[in-house]
């Protein structure tokens, strides 16, 4: 929803640029300013999903970074209670 949100904001405000310069513009001219207001439509939906896709990447590798300090602390705790339980052996 918000990457829609961002590309129709970044359409409205070019749209809202150029829509006075169409006035006085012949068919082919106006067209040309048309598909410039599509264009710029399509980068806004690119940055949003360039945006997306850092986010997710930031995501993962957070995510991954944490399952391998639960490892190593697992590890460690394991560890621990090895020692213990040799202490306690003897």
């Amino acid at each position: 929803m918000k990457k829609k949100t961002t590309s129709n904001l970044i359409l409205i405000a070019a749209l809202t640029a150029v829509a006075p310069l169409a006035s006085g513009c012949d068919e082919y001219e106006r067209e040309q300013i048309r598909q410039a207001g599509d264009d710029i439509g399509a980068a806004g939906t690119h940055i949003g999903n360039a945006s997306d896709s850092a986010i997710g990447r930031a995501r993962d590798n957070t995510a991954d970074a944490l399952r391998n300090l639960s490892n190593q602390i697992d590890t460690h705790n394991q560890k621990i209670d090895e020692s213990v339980d040799r202490i306690d052996q003897n």
